[in-house]
């Protein structure tokens, strides 16, 4: 009786070490895949804008709904390109000073063309744009 008890207490201990093993590898695999600023807010694009807007707006551009508040937007991915994804955000709300996707910042020409159909007087880039 002694040696059976045994056995199942030590395959008990095995299957529970074997599943929580399984569990934090999974754990870890999500962890990986999303940046931090992915992460806290669960959007793929990010933008921050020309102008802030002044209370909490939700924004339907295309095939995104935006959530915008203060001076920054997030939105789920689209079907779009990237470019043409933050210039529809850029001519609706005044200009983008910056622009991210899933992590990776617009470059200077980029955000240039993204801000082509907003006016000169609306738009002021950061730092890294070029002067149009």
């Amino acid at each position: 009786m002694t040696a059976t008890l045994s056995n199942r207490t030590t395959n008990g201990f095995r299957t529970l070490t074997i599943a929580l093993a399984a569990l934090v590898g999974t754990a870890a695999g999500f962890a990986g895949t999303t940046s931090p600023a992915h992460a806290e807010t669960g959007a793929y694009y990010t933008a921050k804008l020309a102008t802030p807007v002044k209370s909490l707006q939700h924004i339907a551009l295309g095939d995104t709904v935006w959530s915008c508040e203060g001076g920054e937007c997030h939105a789920p991915r689209d079907g779009s390109r990237t470019v043409i994804t933050c210039e529809r955000l850029a001519t609706k709300l005044g200009g983008v000073a910056s622009f991210t996707a899933q992590g990776g910042e617009m470059g200077a020409d980029e955000l240039t063309k993204c801000n082509k159909k907003v006016s000169g007087d609306r738009v002021q880039l950061g730092s890294a744009a070029a002067k149009r």
